[in-house]
């Protein structure tokens, strides 16, 4: 005798359907294509698993031929063989799906998405459009946090308690700590401390730290950078391969040159020091703790602590130049 799983889901097409007699006992497994138009019809399917005496299966396997529809050799037709058996019910239908194809592999998953969703919200996070939301299985937030719709969160991510993600945030093996705000923006392997602000349109890229209380503005990026407690860093800035201090001052716009064309540098911004808009600190370069950097400027060389940097362009105007450049196409 051997004992089959059994389930009875809302769609059993491409299954195999379990055959009873009139006593209700299971008679044989039949697979879809091998099935009859009343076979088909039936509900109950087998759902993969087969426990029978080990002592005579090689005898049995011995016995099963390849005359179907799909020329195989089916394990399932032990159970015709032996002339009939039992059935275990499965009470969760979703637990004996089929993946024979991308449809049902989508379907399987989001199965596995909403189980992964159920338990958050019963956790105590909220989760405003579970519709839209993707959550990996290996994620963890904590509780009174909130995800809004159209937000992603992959891999190994850490999202502390009090928080807020999205709409739109996407996130990839980040640890966050508590209360953090994340609008429509896409990190990716970085850390963020307490209390981070991070604005609309960012980019986070890997190996970069924000420290306790940082702040991002709308479409900044920040990329191998270690940045301080309480700095913030304005709206349209890009922040790369740097060590920024505390309570630095990042005006909108000011970009860490770090590439000159054959290698990397990085930048090293001191504790307290306030970089006005539109300025760009060529590295390697230093500034020192409590410096200012006038906006517009672009900066070269190091900057003493306490000082004020003007990095100026001058301008002069070539007279006929356009037109000697077209006699030298022409």
């Amino acid at each position: 005798m051997a004992t089959v799983r059994q389930a009875t889901p809302a769609d059993p097409s491409g299954l195999g359907r379990i055959v009873r007699d009139g006593a209700g006992q299971v008679r044989a497994i039949v697979e879809e294509k091998d099935a009859s138009p009343e076979q088909r019809a039936i509900c109950e399917i087998n759902a993969g698993v087969l426990a029978a005496p080990t002592i005579r299966f090689a005898q049995w396997l011995a016995r099963l031929t390849s005359d179907n529809a799909q020329g195989e050799h089916y394990l399932t037709d032990v159970i015709e063989l032996l002339g009939g058996g039992e059935a275990v019910v499965v009470d969760d239908a979703t637990e004996a799906l089929g993946i024979n194809d991308r449809r049902q592999l989508a379907v399987a998953e989001a199965v596995l998405r909403q189980r992964t969703l159920d338990a958050l919200m019963l956790a105590g996070v909220t989760i405003e459009d579970p519709a839209t939301t993707y959550i990996d299985s290996g994620v963890h937030v904590g509780p009174d946090t909130v995800i809004r719709p159209m937000t992603q969160l992959r891999g190994a991510s850490v999202v502390g308690r009090d928080s807020e993600l999205g709409p739109g945030a996407q996130l990839r093996d980040v640890r966050a700590g508590d209360r953090v705000v994340i609008l429509s923006s896409l990190l990716e392997a970085c850390e963020l401390g307490d209390d981070v602000h991070i604005g609309a349109y960012c980019r986070v890229r890997p190996n970069t730290v924000l420290a306790s209380g940082v702040q991002l503005g709308t479409h900044a990026e920040v990329k191998n950078s270690t940045i301080g407690p309480g700095t913030r860093l304005n709206h349209f800035c890009c922040v790369l391969d740097s060590d920024v201090g505390r309570d630095v001052n990042i005006g909108a716009g000011t970009v860490t040159g770090n590439f000159d064309g054959t290698e990397k540098h990085r930048t090293w911004i001191g504790d307290g020091v306030f970089v006005g808009s539109n300025s760009t600190l060529v590295a390697p370069v230093r500034l020192g703790e409590g410096s200012y950097v006038a906006a517009g400027s672009v900066i070269t060389s190091d900057v003493p602590p306490g000082a004020l940097a003007i990095g100026r362009a001058r301008q002069r105007n070539v007279a006929g130049w356009v037109e000697r450049r077209r006699g030298m196409k022409a």
